[in-house]
Order: structure tokens, then sequence, then C-alpha cells
């Protein structure tokens, strides 16, 4: 029984698919556990922003929620870099 060779995967749609949805271009690259991992990781930073705003009483200071910015925006960068090197590899 003969395999299929794999499809050569586009790197700038896995870029783009991960603009869409956080982890998706890792999951089109075939890496799926790891695009779940991110994708989950996704739905869960915004929690702490969410509290922030929602209830000012919470033990977030504004100290905090400004060291989270650069996790956030560190986050947005590093996963479409990922899924393009997913792709490539």
């Amino acid at each position: 029984m003969q395999r299929k060779a794999a499809t050569p995967k586009e790197p700038l749609l896995a870029v783009l698919l991960s603009f869409v949805l956080t982890g998706l271009g890792q999951m089109y690259a075939g890496r799926t556990k790891r695009g779940v991992a991110l994708l989950s990781a996704g739905l869960l930073i915004p929690i702490p922003f969410v509290l922030y705003y929602v209830r000012p009483a919470t033990r977030i200071t504004s100290t905090h929620f400004l060291l989270l910015i650069p996790l956030v925006i560190g986050f947005a960068l590093f996963v479409p870099i990922d899924a393009y090197f997913c792709t490539k590899s």
C-alpha cells in the first residue's frame, strides 16, 4: 500500500490563518497539539483584561495591567511567526 506524498503547505497561508484564529496556522501546518495549545492560551490571556475592566476592585492593579500589555503583543507576534516556521519545516 503506497502512501501519498504530503502536499507542500503555503507559509503565507499559515500566517494569514493565524491572524484569523490563533493556532489555526499551526493546525494547517500539521501541528495540531501546538495549535490547540496556542488557541487555549489565546483564549485565556484576555481574562485578566476583562477582570480589570469589569471589576476594578480585583487585585489586578494598573501596574499589573501594564505588564500584561507586552505579553499580549509578544504573543500576537509569536503566533504568526511560529506558524510560518511550522510550515517551512
